[in-house]
């Protein structure tokens, strides 16, 4: 609390700030379409718009602001699953900004929130994921891809295939074992071949 302001004048002007914050994020002009920046944009003023509803006079800005979300990540993956950027680490990436832009939802209006993935978009590149790993548990350096080990991304929200990943990133310590050894993924210009699930050190 500053120094000559109640609370009440520090609230109504931090209100103030918020709602010129939201509106720059609702501009057309500032939104970074089509990028995982637009979403990350469009994730925040969600989340803004939910934390003070009824307070923010910003009619139709929840709406616009889920539309563009799923807009990014409907646009963010290819239909066979694979992601747009040529970077095996956005398979990661892209995955967990869309399960953490659905738990967000889910967070404030359970299954009702206007926040959705196209239908099965989420097991398709949960697969993409799953052959991509690597035997030693991490991704091909393709791209901008670092140095690292997979992580299971999945909070609330886990795909129909979810064990089959967990079988993948933990070298078949876990999980079940997928049905196919490769993956052809035509749309992403992905082809990922092995020898075998086994987890075996020979394993290619």
């Amino acid at each position: 609390q500053q120094v000559g302001l109640h609370q009440d004048a520090f609230a109504e002007e931090l209100i103030r700030i918020l709602e010129v914050h939201a509106n720059v994020l609702l501009d057309d002009s500032f939104y970074s379409e089509g990028t995982n920046h637009g979403l990350d944009q469009n994730i925040i003023l969600f989340e803004l718009l939910k934390e003070l509803e009824g307070v923010l006079q910003l009619p139709g800005a929840l709406k616009k602001a889920s539309d563009r979300v799923n807009f990014e990540i409907s646009k963010a993956f290819a239909a066979d699953g694979g992601h747009i950027e040529n970077s095996s680490a956005y398979l990661t990436f892209g995955l967990k900004q869309a399960v953490d832009a659905l738990h967000i939802g889910r967070s404030y209006d359970g299954r009702a929130s206007l926040i959705a993935l196209p239908k099965g978009m989420l097991e398709r590149a949960t697969d993409a994921l799953t052959h991509t790993t690597r035997p030693d548990g991490k991704l091909p350096l393709i791209g901008d891809t670092c140095d690292y080990f997979v992580r299971d991304i999945f909070r609330d929200v886990k795909p129909a295939n979810y064990e089959q990943f967990l079988y993948s990133i933990h070298k078949g310590g876990r999980g079940t074992m997928p049905g196919a050894r490769d993956l052809v993924l035509r749309d992403s210009g992905w082809a990922i071949f092995r020898s075998s699930w086994s987890g075996d050190a020979g394993e290619k």
